[in-house]
């Protein structure tokens, strides 16, 4: 008699589970589709972006940080830092305390054909 409660007990809780109640639920799935079939593009450029990021000619630091690397190559921060992870990518950064750091001239070379 024990064994079938607990299965019975396992069986209902892969019901719960399954119906929204566990961790992965597929409202979250759906909520996260939804975000990214939004009417905006993952790599089309905000308004926002513009607004933060001046054009590279501008830049009077000489390195920037991964989100603005990124947003001036056209790519997604997590590429830029596989590129560092792997070392593998067309330029390296710099690592200070532990933080990427990208030289903007590595980025205008690269961006001007060089590199």
């Amino acid at each position: 008699m024990r064994n079938t409660t607990k299965q019975y007990s396992a069986i209902a809780t892969k019901q719960r589970f399954f119906q929204g109640e566990g961790i992965a639920s597929s409202a979250n799935r759906t909520d996260t589709a939804s975000y990214y079939s939004n009417n905006q593009s993952q790599t089309e450029i905000t308004n926002e972006q513009q607004q933060i990021f001046p054009s590279l000619e501008r830049v009077t630091s000489p390195t920037v940080c991964t989100d603005a690397a990124a947003y001036y190559l056209n790519r997604r921060p997590q590429t830029l830092r596989a590129w560092a992870c792997l070392e593998n990518g067309p330029i390296r950064p710099l690592r200070i305390n532990g933080r990427l750091a990208w030289r903007v001239s590595d980025l205008l070379a690269l961006l001007n054909g060089g590199l």
